[in-house]
């Protein structure tokens, strides 16, 4: 047999022995190996990557969802917000101010934006919005009446009229815009009425006209001339009448003429008594109370520096004590609260009227029982017992008044 053959198996086929591989041969079997599987790795990428030009259909098993028309009806537009916020707000969750107070004590509170009226017995208060601007210490009249409050200012000459359970409506004041002819005051008169009291500057005559308390005259107008006084003071005499302070004296309009009452001044005033100042011929100057109704006066103590400040004070329904709106020597105003049976003074309290021009009716209120005193203490409302001297604050929720009025059906 030829070298490099042999017949190891026996077939008859001769076999070629080529002997190990060289090692270039096995490199290059190693590398084809490598290329056929990167080929054979690309190849199932590539099958398995989706066509980006081809739309893909939706699955049958998730349907394609569309938005379904809403059912909720669409809004219909609201009433006017200005209305609903003209409408009485009623709030119960008010703390009782005076527990055992009759139900029909009811103080109204004047805010700069609305009118309140709170309920002191139950601390319950109603709520309606006001558009008569009125800042504090400027002369304004805030004037309860059965069925609600009027408001006036006297430097815009507007009013409204605000009831106890409706929206308020402005009102118009016989001659309140005709300022440029003379001075305008508007004066608390019988109950639900109102005295409007005009000075002319030219004439030097006052006209008082009663009026309801939505503006309708509710009487005849009559004429004041008080000639040798260049403005005579026309003021409330605490029972709803007027009273007239002019040079020699204080006349009451009560009766079918002037009468006078007093050679004084007024002080203060109130359902049962006066307090008016006086000097003898000594000029020597003492407070005297006086009771219209019989004519009768008697001396409580000596005239006061602060008395120069006078119509700034009201007496108590039983003619008890006097508070008066004074200012100190300091320059802040305070209500000194005075003891008519022997002229003591009983307490010095923080004044929140903002000025002693303003109505003393508008800055404090006696309660019909003369057992409390409201006040306005320039960051709220301020109660005194002056038989006690007990003071205490009452809680507004944040809310600063800038006028008060009491109204009671069993006030005197």
């Amino acid at each position: 047999m030829p070298a490099g053959r042999e017949d190891a198996d026996g077939d008859g086929v001769d076999h070629l022995d080529q002997g190990p591989p060289s090692p270039s041969d096995a490199r290059r079997l190693v590398l084809l190996t490598v290329l056929l599987l990167v080929g054979a790795l690309v190849a199932v990428v590539g099958l398995s990557r989706p066509d980006a030009s081809v739309t893909p259909e939706p699955s049958p098993t998730a349907p394609v969802e569309r938005p379904t028309p809403s059912t909720r009806p669409t809004p219909s537009p609201s009433p006017s917000a200005t209305a609903d916020e003209d409408q009485p707000v009623r709030d119960t969750s008010g703390v009782p101010v005076l527990p055992d107070a009759d139900p029909s004590w009811e103080l109204f509170l004047q805010t700069a934006r609305d009118v309140q009226r709170l309920q002191l017995s139950t601390g319950d208060v109603v709520r309606t919005r006001s558009r008569v601007a009125s800042a504090p210490g400027s002369r304004a009249a805030f004037l309860p009446g059965p069925d609600g409050v009027l408001a006036f200012s006297e430097e815009s000459g507007t009013a409204e009229y605000v009831p106890d359970d409706a929206a308020a409506e402005r009102v118009e004041i016989p001659g309140a815009l005709e300022r440029s002819r003379g001075f305008l005051s508007l004066l608390p008169g019988p109950p639900g009425h109102a005295w409007v009291s005009r000075f002319d500057y030219e004439g030097g005559a006052t006209a008082v006209e009663l009026v309801d308390l939505t503006g309708r005259p509710a009487g005849g107008e009559s004429t004041i001339t008080v000639p040798g006084t260049a403005w005579p003071a026309v003021l409330p005499d605490g029972v709803g009448g007027l009273l007239v302070q002019a040079t020699g004296g204080v006349w009451s309009l009560a009766g079918p003429r002037p009468q006078r009452i007093t050679r004084g001044r007024v002080l203060a005033t109130g359902p049962r008594v006066l307090v008016v100042l006086d000097c003898d011929d000594a000029l020597i100057c003492s407070r005297y109370v006086l009771e219209p109704g019989t004519g009768r006066e008697r001396r409580v103590g000596m005239a006061q520096p602060s008395d120069g400040y006078a119509e700034s004070g009201l007496t108590s329904p039983d003619g008890r004590w006097m508070a008066v709106r004074e200012r100190g020597g300091d320059g802040t105003d305070r209500v000194v609260v005075t003891d008519l049976l022997d002229g003591r003074t009983v307490a010095s309290l923080p004044d929140g009227g903002g000025s002693l021009s303003v109505d003393p009716a508008n800055a404090m209120a006696w309660t019909p029982d003369s057992g409390q005193l409201f006040h306005l203490d320039g960051d709220g409302l301020g109660l005194f017992d002056p038989a006690t001297s007990e003071r205490r604050r009452v809680e507004l929720g944040g809310v600063t008044p800038v006028r008060l009025a009491l109204r009671a059906q069993d006030a005197p």
